[in-house]
């Protein structure tokens, strides 16, 4: 083999911690999934297309039971006895509601009525109503015995559903009263019966998993046992109900003979005679316990649980698409002139240098010997362990910054000094924290792009004293940008500022005076890529379907690229485009990638629609030489792909085995003929 064109970093060292997901909201209309982890952070994914990390909350103070949605409003209970609701356009918890009863185990919501049900640990049953601003106390239902570890509204929103240990009970919620008391049974008499998960259809049929691994279905208009289904060997933990209701989905614990997600549908027992329940199928998608399900309008299904993949499955056809519990981006950040890398933890920052490879060799495999090795120069902890929400370095290493919740702050890094090589520079007062950072250059000078949580970009000036905030943009006082800024891109010796927000507005600002330059067209999927080439006045934006547009802001229209690009990466690439990166040494060609796949291709080489048919027409050889899309699958969960300098790129990723490494060990079932 010759030598090579590209000279790829595989840097493999960077190892986020797994992080469970404990439960799971839909809102169907908007489709957006709620996620809750084990570090208390929640996730916000819009699945409207291929689905795509949205928002988080991170560094909550507060555990996270259960999530429901009200619309577009999310809200959440956790063990220190409060419901919150979230300010999904700031990112940041709106207010708290304290609930009567200890710590609140679940929540429902009836937007019929406007009301929420909260159930908590000493047996009270807290209603509330749902006000435009807050939560108002309603009226309380009878206090039980024992905790409420699940409940469902009915839809009419005059019964309310609740599940605890041994009993379901079915709830007239005007009077308070429980109307109808059913025991669940026990396989050992000193063993209790714990109800994980209940749902109830529009014809009062409630469904139940317990402890004993039994689904259930109950006539809920007179309080008796339809069936009994024994589908696990442990603890069915969630379900999920079609929008439909003609199939159930069940999961649960990994000790049971398979971590199998069951399938139950509704089917007529004779011509025009009563409709039963049977199992449908099952699904094999995850190692280990399953902790929550929920189930989209046109039936695909979401799970998760404790290994951290939030899963996507559906049939037919036979889909299964699985994305790693990483940090939402960006989550690493070059200094080309130096060789560093800044890789972001969930609380801290890891500061290296990469390896010099050998690269006056005539021939070489694959891998090619360094002659110096990668470096760790620096570990950086936050303060008080808060998690950190964003980082960047810049462009010469001279400088590095990195935001919580409690604020931003800004560090200059001299490695060659013997002594402080990290030395604290003075916090801008007026900044407060970021959810994206940004350095750039330009005349050789540093600067730096913040955006805030209230939706705000400062432009700060790092000078000898410390940085100083010269420019403030606002998008949203001329409407520019209506939502969460979701993508900053700011290039050094580029003269624009492009910005995103969470409803795929783009906005474009010429660096000389601060003024909108121009907006891009509203596209219908959600952005989850910006890029600029350097000294280019090309922007290239990537969507949730898989679309690539390229738009030339001096002309303020899409180029002719954009025209001729038809939707070929869809072939290509089954998860979101993460980062789009260029080839310096050739100005037509674009790298993309997604979590296990990077395709290049060449704009010159890209047809349009009639050359498209025209190919064809043409033999299997010839169409293969005019393949305008390389695809290359060496590498899972890249997290990034960055060209360094010259023929050098950089391209991080996590190895799925390091994520499992904390994990308990899976479930091994002899099986038969093995």
């Amino acid at each position: 083999m010759g030598k090579a064109d590209v000279l790829a970093h595989n840097v493999r060292f960077y190892n986020p911690e797994s992080r469970a997901i404990h439960c799971m909201a839909l809102q169907r209309k908007n489709k957006k999934l709620a996620v809750s982890r084990s570090d208390n952070s929640v996730e916000i994914w819009d699945v409207n297309f291929t689905p795509y990390l949205e928002k988080s909350f991170s560094d909550l103070n507060f555990s996270i039971e259960d999530v429901k949605w009200f619309g577009s409003r999310l809200f959440s209970c956790g063990l220190q006895g409060y419901i919150v609701e979230y300010d999904c356009l700031n990112e940041s918890v709106l207010y708290t509601t304290p609930v009567t009863g200890g710590p609140a185990w679940c929540i429902d919501v009836n937007e019929k009525r406007r009301l929420l049900a909260c159930g908590t640990e000493d047996g009270y049953i807290n209603i509330l109503e749902i006000g435009n601003d807050k939560l108002e106390h309603y009226k309380f239902l009878d206090k039980q015995q024992g905790r409420i570890l699940c409940l469902s509204w009915d839809k009419s929103g005059q019964h309310l559903v609740t599940g605890s240990v041994d009993v379901i009970r079915v709830w007239n919620v005007e009077t308070g009263h429980a109307i109808h008391k059913m025991k669940t049974g026990r396989n050992e008499n000193r063993k209790e019966t714990v109800v994980w998960c209940v749902a109830v259809t529009s014809d009062f049929t409630i469904i139940s998993g317990d402890s004993r691994g039994c689904l259930c279905f109950w006539d809920g208009k007179i309080g008796t046992q339809i069936e009994s289904n024994n589908t696990h060997d442990a603890d069915i933990l969630s379900l999920a109900l079609t929008e439909d209701e003609s199939a159930v989905y069940c999961a649960g614990k990994y000790q049971c003979v398979d971590p199998t997600i069951t399938i139950y549908g509704k089917v007529a027992e004779h011509s025009g005679g009563r409709r039963k329940w049977a199992k449908g199928g099952q699904r094999k998608i995850h190692e280990h316990d399953v902790r929550a399900l929920a189930i989209s309008s046109d039936k695909k299904l979401f799970t998760g649980g404790i290994d951290g993949y939030l899963a996507l499955s559906s049939y037919p056809p036979k889909v299964l698409i699985k994305f790693p519990p990483l940090l939402k981006g960006p989550c690493t950040s070059l200094a080309p002139s130096k060789r560093y890398v800044l890789l972001r933890y969930l609380t801290y920052l890891d500061l290296w240098k990469l390896g010099q490879a050998q690269v006056d060799q005539e021939t070489f495999d694959s891998f090619i010997p360094l002659d110096e090795n990668e470096m760790l120069l620096l570990k950086l902890k936050a303060k008080k362990t808060d998690t950190i929400i964003s980082s960047s370095l810049s462009d010469d290493g001279q400088f590095l910054a990195y935001s919580t919740n409690r604020g931003i702050s800004f560090f200059r890094f001299s490695p060659d000094e013997t002594v402080d090589k990290l030395t604290k520079l003075p916090e801008p007062t007026e900044c407060g924290p970021c959810r994206l950072i940004q350095f750039y250059q330009m005349k050789r000078k540093n600067y730096c792009a913040a955006v805030t949580k209230t939706n705000e970009i400062h432009i700060l000036e790092m000078g000898d004293t410390g940085p100083d905030i010269i420019q403030t943009i606002k998008p949203a006082e001329n409407e520019t940008l209506t939502d969460t800024i979701s993508h900053l891109t700011i290039m050094s010796d580029t003269p624009y500022l492009v910005a995103a927000d969470c409803q795929s507005n783009i906005g474009v600002w010429m660096i000389s005076n601060w003024s909108l330059h121009c907006t891009l067209p509203k596209y219908s999927a959600a952005v989850t890529a910006v890029s600029m080439r350097k000294g280019s006045a090309l922007v290239v934006v990537a969507y949730s379907d898989l679309k690539v547009v390229e738009f030339d802001l001096k002309e303020k229209k899409y180029t002719q690229f954009s025209k001729n690009l038809d939707c070929i990466l869809s072939n290509h690439l089954h998860t979101t485009i993460a980062s789009i990166t260029f080839d310096s040494r050739k100005i037509s060609s674009i790298i993309v990638h997604d979590d296990s796949s990077i395709c290049v291709f060449d704009k010159n080489n890209v047809s349009g629609k009639n050359e498209a048919k025209q190919q064809k027409l043409e033999n299997e050889v010839e169409k293969k030489k005019k393949q305008h899309v390389n695809v290359i699958k060496k590498s899972k969960h890249i997290v990034s792909l960055t060209w360094l300098e010259g023929e050098e790129m950089v391209i991080v990723s996590v190895n799925p085995l390091k994520l499992a490494e904390n994990l308990p060990p899976s479930l091994e079932k002899k099986l038969f003929g093995t």
